[in-house]
């Protein structure tokens, strides 16, 4: 399970002193970490990277580079991710190491060299937009691998692709700084598609959720939501998502008022995920059972405590399996509530 400790807590970042903060200590990150051509080849020389098999063509991206149309070696690597993700094919994958991708400037726009390709008003309403089946993995870990929209009302991320992975165990990617307007966009990472992998990483600080899944399919491991609107929020269009040791904590304390996880259909398998400190319900799960959806929801081994609201809000009627949970010390009186 993701452990959660103040090393990976990052600060409110909504002013630019606290902002200049985090980038002085991730360049600090990518002094101490060597990212050299004989250090990332030491590290990458081999075919596999945490259990898997690579077919494609590695890309690198570091904080120490410079974008062009032929970016993404380890001699030449590309400074933003969203250039890496234009010079890619799918079932290529993309190593980005540790630092601030961005505004890398932060000066309130998106159009200077190394700067992400942010869609702002149009498109994605993202600042980094997946639009090919492909990994991206963090060198180091989440906590030092910042994507952050400084303050623009977009998602951080958005996927559309199908068969993305997106971080790995223990390197992810942080995503900070997403405003919302109007109740829309926010997101810390935005997940359309089918069968993407979502593992290991970090929501903090978001106007939005968290982490917004939809599509079908997906795998969500391992990642933490912390002082967004809503921690995670899933739906779907056919078939639910695996979701499997996921934390969400202290969301809604901007707001006054969010959610751990609400868990909108069927077929899906949420296991050992853990809700506390929420402005609201730790868990809503919301599926149905009539002719159309009959696959059932399977929701054990997860842990509800010290929410504002309800420790489990399930809908009366849902079509729930091995129902096992760890429910305690939630503030509403009632723990579960259907």
């Amino acid at each position: 399970m993701l452990i959660m400790n103040k090393d990976v807590l990052l600060p409110n970042c909504q002013g630019l002193t606290k902002r200049m903060a985090i980038i002085f200590s991730l360049v600090i990150s990518v002094t101490q970490t060597s990212l050299a051509q004989t250090s990332i080849e030491q590290t990458y020389s081999g075919k596999t990277f945490i259990g898997q098999t690579y077919v494609g063509k590695k890309l690198f991206v570091t904080a120490r580079a410079v974008d062009s149309a032929v970016c993404g070696s380890r001699v030449e690597p590309c400074r933003s991710i969203s250039q890496a993700i234009e010079n890619a094919k799918d079932g290529d994958h993309i190593f980005v190491g540790p630092g601030y991708y961005g505004d890398i400037n932060m000066d309130g726009d998106f159009n200077d060299p190394g700067d992400e390709k942010a869609q702002l008003g149009f498109g994605c309403h993202c600042i980094i937009l997946v639009n090919k089946s492909l990994t991206l993995t963090s060198i180091v870990d989440a906590k030092t691998t910042l994507l952050d929209a400084n303050d623009a009302v977009a998602n951080v991320v958005a996927i559309t692709a199908d068969k993305v992975s997106f971080g790995k165990i223990r390197h992810g990617f942080t995503l900070t700084g997403a405003r919302s307007e109007s109740n829309k966009y926010g997101a810390g990472l935005k997940v359309e598609g089918r069968y993407s992998k979502i593992y290991g990483n970090i929501a903090s600080n978001n106007e939005g959720v968290g982490f917004d899944i939809s599509g079908d399919n997906h795998q969500v491991r391992e990642n933490l939501s912390r002082k967004n609107s809503h921690g995670f929020i899933f739906s779907h269009t056919q078939t639910g998502h695996s979701i499997e040791d996921n934390i969400a904590s202290n969301n809604g304390i901007k707001t006054g008022f969010g959610h751990g996880f609400l868990i909108l259909g069927n077929g899906y398998t949420v296991t050992s995920n853990m809700a506390n400190g929420n402005q609201g319900n730790g868990f809503i799960v919301n599926s149905y059972n009539d002719a159309d959806n009959k696959k059932q929801f399977s929701f054990s081994g997860n842990t509800s405590f010290s929410n504002t609201g309800q420790g489990v809000f399930k809908f009366a009627g849902a079509n729930t399996t091995n129902f096992k949970n760890n429910i305690f010390g939630n503030l509403n009186k009632e723990n579960i509530f259907q």
